[in-house]
């Protein structure tokens, strides 16, 4: 929703963006473990409707939020081991252990972790709502590249990519490099995987070796290549990342989209912010509030008001009774009241016969929370006036190619003659009314604004603010440049 929001600003359309919650990137969010603790105490509580008197014919928009429902588990405070080595660098905590001087010979006993510590070291990561990386030849990242929002955030290449197996973490080889520097892979498997990965590369330009397979799963068509169980392991989980049971095409495309994402920027494929994926949406909003979107946290709309004659949303009234007009109506489909139309996962790793439930590791706290995957539901389903745009929410996709492509179909809707996020000035290529560069002497003018600046014209307030603003999750009214301006935009 934010994407759509920053490109129907970027355009010069007038952007309302009213979130019922109290912070942004909604179910795409970023928690440090203290604001999700917080965030589970105020919606583990049903919110109860706020009345709302209305005007002419009203269609209801907003139901009780039910991505909000979770089950906490208390930790305890007592000491509990850690079943789980560390799998990549970092810092190195604060308190550590007394180093054992050179003449012990034991070995340092391993570190215990607590609750009360997770607690105090709460501020040095962050929990996303939504597991997903970043492609570094993804649609999300070339999105950021052009419409230039990259700027407002730092970005981390993931400078491995690690799986479990036989008992121990291991690194899966990536590039060619990786591939044959590798000591977990004999020289016939390394021959055999590079020359699967060629394969794989321009797979469509031979369609004689997988056509037969084409009704087939991705695993069959792997023994049939020969490939020896931990090559097989590898492409299957750590490269291609799909489950045994899709079809060979399909697996064929996810194994070419991670080899083609390789080297852009790393040694692997994956990007991720440094401040966790919600900083994504609030970048967005940042580019919305530069120019001129104004952003509304805390703040819902309750009810939509219909045209008679025409049929579409002219207008929407928030839970105060106020009446804002707009042209077109954006939503997230949380918004627009329960609905039996999403799909349902239900992820649990069952034990292997005869392994016994203490082995597992032990666990210090647990969040359960449901979220609702409607990505693959049709628009036409909801019945709803022309003017009224669903979004959908996150998908189970590892990347965000679908909600990218989702957001530019929802804004051709919208503005079909405009272009889709163009690029953003630089902000010293920026000149606002007032400013202009300063004479020197005699034969110095005002320079006249440059072009396209009119269009940003006093709003250094909406851009300064926008350096604080970030993304919401909620309802996003757009208003065409030459409609009536709604009495929210006034203040």
């Amino acid at each position: 929703l934010s994407v759509i929001a920053a490109a129907c600003s970027r355009v010069g359309q007038r952007v309302l963006h009213v979130d019922r919650r109290n912070y942004y990137a909604g179910n795409w969010a970023s928690f440090t473990f203290n604001g999700l603790l917080s965030w589970i105490e105020e919606y583990k509580v049903s919110l109860e409707e706020e009345p709302v008197v209305a005007s002419d014919e009203a269609s209801p928009a907003s139901g009780p939020d039910a991505g909000a429902e979770q089950t906490q588990q208390e930790g305890q405070e007592g000491e509990v081991p850690s079943q789980a080595e560390e799998t990549q660098g970092g810092e190195k905590e604060e308190e550590q252990q007394a180093s054992p001087s050179p003449a012990e010979s034991q070995p340092e006993p391993k570190k215990k972790i607590t609750y009360t510590k997770i607690v105090k070291e709460g501020r040095r990561f962050n929990i996303d709502l939504v597991s997903k990386l970043m492609f570094s030849r993804g649609s999300l990242v070339d999105l950021l590249i052009k419409s230039n929002v990259s700027r407002y955030a730092e970005f981390k290449n993931v400078t491995r990519i690690l799986t479990y197996r036989n008992g121990k973490v291991e690194q899966v080889p990536c590039s060619r490099a990786d591939v044959f520097g590798s000591k977990q892979l004999t020289v016939v498997e390394k021959r055999m995987l590079m020359k699967f990965l060629t394969f794989c590369l321009d797979f469509e330009q031979h369609p004689e070796e997988y056509q037969d397979f084409s009704e087939h799963s991705f695993w069959d068509f792997l023994q049939t290549k020969k490939l020896t169980e931990n090559l097989q392991h590898f492409i299957l989980h750590s490269i291609a990342m799909v489950i045994p049971e899709v079809c060979t095409v399909e697996g064929l495309r996810a194994t070419q989209h991670f080899l083609r994402c390789l080297g852009r920027y790393g040694n692997t494929p994956f990007l991720f912010p440094l401040y966790g994926l919600g900083e994504i949406p609030q970048c967005f909003c940042r580019m919305c509030a530069v120019f001129g979107g104004i952003y509304c946290l805390r703040h819902s709309v309750q009810c939509l008001v219909l045209d008679k004659e025409s049929g579409k949303c002219k207008a929407v009234i928030d839970t105060h009774g106020q009446r804002i007009s707009c042209s077109h109506f954006v939503v997230e489909d949380g918004y627009i009241g329960k609905s039996e139309r999403y799909i349902t996962f239900m992820t649990r790793v069952l034990p292997h016969p005869g392994e016994e439930e203490s082995r597992g590791p032990t666990v210090l706290w647990a969040l359960y929370f449901n979220m609702r995957d409607t990505s693959a539901v049709d628009r036409s389903s909801y019945d709803l006036p022309s003017n009224v745009h669903v979004c959908a929410s996150p998908d189970t996709a590892l990347g965000s190619d679908h909600s990218i492509k989702l957001a530019e179909a929802v804004f051709r809707q919208l503005l079909p003659d405009e272009e889709f996020c163009p690029p953003a000035p630089n902000p010293e290529d920026i000149i606002y009314d007032g400013d202009g560069p300063q004479g020197e002497g005699p034969g110095f003018e005002e320079a006249a604004p440059a072009e396209g600046a009119g269009a940003q014209g006093g709003e250094s307030a909406e851009r300064q603010e926008g350096k604080e603003e970030t993304e919401g999750a909620g309802d996003a009214v757009t208003q065409g440049a030459g409609d009536e301006p709604s009495p929210t935009s006034e203040e």
